[in-house]
């Protein structure tokens, strides 16, 4: 199964957002599933998956 990596260095503070837009198509049906996290100091505070 194909993973996306998306660790970034992300700009913090007052204001700051961070934003991803992705587009995928194929010939077959699949699901796809995203996880998303927030960690606050080295631990995993918030998990949503779509």
């Amino acid at each position: 199964m194909p993973v996306a990596d998306l660790n970034s260095n992300i700009q913090d503070g007052p204001g700051a957002f961070y934003g991803v837009s992705s587009q995928y198509t194929s010939s077959e049906n699949m699901t796809i599933t995203c996880s998303t996290k927030v960690c606050s100091f080295g631990k995993q505070v918030v998990e949503k998956v779509e």
